[in-house]
């Protein structure tokens, strides 16, 4: 919440546009770099786990990368401010409000400093009775100033030792003890060091290992235990190591201790191994000597209750992946990867991996099914469904009938996302995706031969009817199609359901002269994307595409600075465009004969309602029924707008199961 709050206000104190990510894009690195070109941002921030499966390239457009939460070592920072990104570092703990020190990243900097204080705050460097340490020796970091939180609710002992008296002013403020150690360097900057206490940092999480001994130590057949933190950075794991109370007995077995402890403590505080010791070894003084502890054993965590080996080639790779990402000798087929160690933020990297290997899977795949087995029989589904070149499954489940939505003008269909989540638990919403978007593949031109490639995957993923057709805009044109086609063929159509549905107006003067000049500068555009990077079209090329089309901003932006992924988009917008029209202008000649449901934007203009609503009815042998929803044409994907829809198709979908 607090990093949010951070995120929202200063984006829009500053006069800016907020970008807000869908779940959808979040989950996919690719997903993220699609959103800062599509939008056009220029700041943003994200860790640094982020930006380690990212390329410098992917986010060329932004000129603004704020990263913290975590360390940030000096390859990756280079990696970025090489690419002509302005990078700045960002520290601060949730109890000083989000931020306490910020700095930009200088290209010199060894290690990355976290800059200096905020505007309204203070910082202090100080040993263990609070006197400040000279510039180059470490200690504890105090935060004061605007941003120090009142305390803890409800807990006045930990408020009464984290935030105390500001020992260097007199009017009575307060400073919170970070527990981090740090040290300003000569230029005046911070550098962290690391933690004051044991407290230890693992997957974005701060831990205390104390607190999962204590719990360990009451289980009635452990004496002792002791938590440690082997590895760094991403592969860095909880490792418990047990001292059992009768030796004869020994431990108990690992599932049995991951269920007593997942009754105690948080998920992220469960260790990702346990190790059996006769005792724990000791300093002279009598403390447990950490340093003499031994490497987690077995080399595998042996969470499955028999180690299964790899039985195939694509179960060899995903374990070989995992293995090598959390520092395992061997991973068996059915092992947890989230059991194993393996968290959120190795997610990205460990697909990137098997991907790079040669097959097909997602973010998704891994959360849906997190052992090497699920992952492996995901892949193979993707193998039967590898001549899917334009379905996107948007949201997955078990529900049949699914709802087959159609991209709009841009070809793109991430907007679906909005409405996948209102359709209810186990509903699969499939979206069709314009082909040229990604890929070698070349764009369909016309609205027949969209209508015809697509109804072949629909028929492929789902066999029978009913089939529920869905778009948005300009796409209801194509889902029209479909449905006559399908019919056609003797397939059962249950409904198509048209979203904020387009309308033509009437001809301008000299069309088909415009039409002809759009189609010779269609022709530039495809030579252009397929020209090696950093070829453009000429200005006066560039200037007439957007004066025809007349795109968003941001496609406009994208187009002008060469952007591949742009031009694909504006390509797909004008050849949708020219379809779109070419299909309006003659769909009332052979009316289709179906249910058909229109959902219209209330808040347009009652003429411009009134003439879609007049064209879609010339184009229709029954009557539509009409849904009013709370949207413009341009936002009737989004928010209330969304849930209305996404509510009447619930309901829609359930009445025709039973």
């Amino acid at each position: 919440f607090d990093a949010a709050v951070w995120e929202l206000v200063m984006v829009l104190s500053g006069g800016g546009t907020l970008v807000v990510a869908s779940s959808e894009e979040r989950a996919e690195p690719g997903g993220v770099a699609g959103l800062v070109r599509s939008a056009g941002v220029e700041l943003a921030f994200m860790v640094p786990s982020l930006l380690r499966v990212l390329a410098p390239a992917d986010l060329a457009g932004l000129k603004t990368l704020v990263t913290g939460a975590e360390r940030v070592d000096v390859a990756l920072a280079s990696a970025w401010r090489a690419a002509g990104h302005r990078l700045l570092n960002a520290y601060g703990p949730t109890e000083a409000t989000v931020v306490a020190s910020i700095g930009v990243v200088e290209d010199s900097e060894l290690p990355p400093s976290i800059g200096g204080p905020v505007a309204d705050g203070r910082l202090y460097v100080v040993d263990g009775s609070l006197n400040l340490v000279p510039t180059g020796v470490a200690g504890e970091l105090l935060v004061g100033g605007a941003g120090v939180a009142r305390g803890y609710a409800g807990r006045a002992g930990l408020t009464a030792e984290r935030f105390v008296a500001d020992p260097f002013a007199a009017d009575g403020s307060r400073v919170y003890r970070t527990g981090d150690r740090v040290r300003w360097r000569a230029d005046g900057r911070l550098e962290f060091v690391g933690r004051v206490d044991d407290q230890v940092k693992v997957r974005g999480y701060r831990i205390e290992p104390a607190e999962i001994e204590t719990a360990l130590a009451a289980h009635p057949d452990i004496r002792s235990a002791v938590v440690t933190v082997p590895g760094e950075g991403d592969t860095a794991r909880l490792a418990a190591y047990l001292v059992p109370a009768d030796p004869a007995e020994g431990v108990p077995a690992m599932g049995e201790l991951r269920d007593y402890l997942r009754a105690r403590l948080p998920a992220f505080m469960i260790p990702a191994s346990f190790t059996e010791l006769a005792a724990l070894p000791l300093t002279p003084g009598g403390k447990i000597d950490r340093a003499a502890l031994p490497d987690p054993e077995p080399g595998r965590v042996d969470l499955s209750d028999r180690y299964i080996a790899p039985r195939t080639k694509i179960e060899r790779v995903v374990a070989k992946v995992w293995a090598d990402a959390l520092g395992l000798d061997r991973v068996g087929v059915d092992d947890s990867f989230f059991e194993l160690g393996g968290h959120s933020l190795l997610v990205t990297q460990i697909v990137a991996q098997i991907r790079a290997a040669g097959y097909d899977t997602s973010v998704g795949d891994l959360f849906d099914r997190p052992t090497v087995a699920g992952v492996a029989a995901q892949i193979e589904a993707h193998r039967a469904e590898a001549r899917l070149r334009s379905a996107v499954r948007v949201r997955r489940g078990d529900i049949v009938p699914a709802v087959f939505a159609v991209h709009s003008i841009t070809g793109e269909v991430a907007a679906y996302a909005g409405l996948a989540d209102h359709l209810g638990e186990g509903q699969q919403l499939i979206a069709l995706q314009e082909r040229g978007l990604v890929g070698d593949d070349r764009p369909l031109r016309t609205v027949g031969t969209m209508a015809a490639a697509y109804l072949r995957e629909v028929f492929q993923l789902q066999p029978d009817g009913p089939y529920l057709f869905a778009a948005q805009s300009g796409g209801c044109y194509v889902a029209l199609e479909m449905a006559r086609r399908a019919a056609a063929a003797g397939k059962e159509v249950g409904g198509v359901f048209l979203m904020g549905p387009a309308f033509l107006g009437a001809r301008a003067p000299g069309h088909r002269a415009a039409a002809q000049e759009t189609r010779r500068l269609l022709a530039r555009l495809d030579d252009t994307i397929q020209a090696p990077p950093g070829t453009r079209l000429s200005p006066a090329d560039e200037d007439r595409l957007l004066r025809f089309r007349e795109p968003d901003d941001k496609i406009a932006a994208a187009v002008r600075v060469g952007d591949k992924h742009g031009m694909r988009i504006m390509r797909a917008v004008t050849i949708n465009g020219l379809a779109y029209t070419a299909y309006g202008r003659s769909m009332h000649r052979e009316p289709y004969d179906g249910r058909v449901v229109l959902f219209m934007p209330a808040e347009d203009p009652d003429e411009i309602r009134q003439q879609a609503l007049d064209q879609w009815r010339a184009a229709l042998v029954r009557e539509p029924e009409i849904v009013d929803v709370p949207a413009e044409h341009s936002t009737v994907l989004r928010g209330d707008s969304a849930r209305v829809i996404g509510a009447w198709l619930k309901t829609e979908i359930t009445r025709r199961r039973r």
